[in-house]
């Protein structure tokens, strides 16, 4: 695959750099077959396109959850490897999570969201900002690891059974909960919530934090959540883009489904219903 890349986009100056990053600690992504980064060209192995997102309604149970195993086994790794080489090399990166990017998150769902598209007056909107702040700071309170940032079933793809990983362009430190949210509360695809409750305890089985992915986890879900229906309203609102408004009723569903979990976000909920 050969990719001329917009260097103005800090991340993308970084991608091959990271695709061989991640390859050295043995994690399954794309080879670097050329770079000319004067020319902002690249050039990566082909993995085809059989995401698990494109994959997930012809799998059965078992491979469903074999295959989200396979991930998440690979995510331990990357989160945690993956931080201490990346701290040693000093890889650039692109900004932590920390308070002002989970407010940027939370700002945006708002906007795009509650304000543009649902047209909520001020003072609701201003009360769910404000429990949405009180999961940022639970979230922020989390030791930081090495994210992919964007773990959802359409960039993890499948070859000869195993997943391998694209779009990393937005790594960077933050903590566990977010990927491992993002993966398995993806609005593509519809998970089980008894098979969703068996992959976070395996990830947290073999994570160093166990009892704080287990605590965090919905906390997790609802701020990745929020950013994505922020970007569904955001796209859906274009004409070019428009279809992603369809995945809006999926993400609200698993949003209310994490709220139900503990997450102390009562005005929300009341939305999501």
């Amino acid at each position: 695959l050969l990719v001329h890349y917009d260097p103005t986009r800090q991340e993308n100056t970084w991608y091959v750099r990271h695709a061989r990053f991640l390859r050295r600690l043995g994690l399954p992504v794309p080879r670097v077959l050329a770079d000319d980064a004067r020319g902002h060209a690249s050039l990566f192995e082909d993995l085809g396109d059989a995401s698990v997102e494109a994959e997930f309604a012809r799998m059965n149970g078992d491979r469903r959850e074999s295959v989200y195993r396979a991930v998440l086994e690979v995510m331990v790794r990357w989160h945690e490897r993956g931080a201490v080489a990346a701290r040693r090399e000093a890889l650039p990166l692109m900004p932590a999570f920390r308070p002002t990017l989970y407010a940027w998150e939370r700002t945006y769902f708002a906007e795009h969201m509650l304000r543009k598209r649902c047209g909520l007056d001020e003072p609701v909107i201003a009360a769910i900002l404000g429990e949405l702040a009180g999961v940022g700071r639970a979230l922020n309170r989390a030791p930081r690891v090495l994210v992919h940032r964007d773990l959802q079933s359409s960039n993890v793809l499948l070859k000869s059974g195993r997943p391998w990983f694209i779009d990393f362009q937005g790594m960077r430190f933050g903590p566990a909960v977010y990927d491992v949210a993002s993966l398995l509360c993806d609005p593509y695809v519809k998970m089980d919530s008894n098979l969703r409750a068996r992959l976070v305890e395996h990830y947290a089985r073999r994570c160093a934090s166990p009892a704080l992915v287990r605590r965090l986890f919905w906390f997790g879900a609802v701020q990745r959540l929020a950013q994505a229906l922020g970007a569904f309203a955001r796209l859906g609102s274009q004409p070019a883009t428009r279809a992603f408004a369809r995945h809006i009723p999926a993400a609200l569903g698993v949003m209310d489904e994490a709220l139900s979990r503990g997450v102390p976000c009562p005005r929300l909920q009341r939305w999501c219903k």
